[in-house]
């Protein structure tokens, strides 16, 4: 089952009206809460998660926020994140995707070249 196919599974569409009136400039919701997302995020780190980073269409709101629990929350030196937060970056476009972002990258404060490539996001 593709991830297109995985979120639509488990959509809300109340929860979908709700995130709207949250998140007014953000088109695209399909209405996927946060603790089902983190769920996926660590059954795609578990598989592929590098695939799964070169494939994301970000399409979806869901798809973006997913993205970035995937990167924030792989096992890996930091140094090595690196990169994916530098592609990352661009792509946040709203407070929640910053927020659940930022909350997942748990090494950020002991890298300082971590902190120093997302320090303009992420400021905890």
């Amino acid at each position: 089952m593709s991830i297109h196919e995985r979120l639509k599974a488990v959509q809300e569409p109340s929860y979908r009206e709700f995130t709207k009136k949250l998140i007014p400039n953000e088109p695209d919701i399909l209405g996927v809460r946060i603790p089902v997302l983190r769920q996926l995020a660590k059954e795609i780190i578990k598989d592929e998660p590098l695939t799964f980073l070169a494939e994301v269409e970000n399409r979806y709101f869901e798809e973006t926020q997913l993205e970035g629990f995937v990167i924030g929350m792989m096992k890996m030196p930091a140094e090595e994140r690196i990169p994916y937060v530098e592609a990352f970056i661009p792509k946040i476009r709203n407070w929640s995707v910053c927020d659940g972002f930022c909350s997942a990258l748990k090494d950020a404060k002991k890298s300082s070249a971590l902190l120093a490539t997302c320090g303009k996001v992420c400021r905890k």
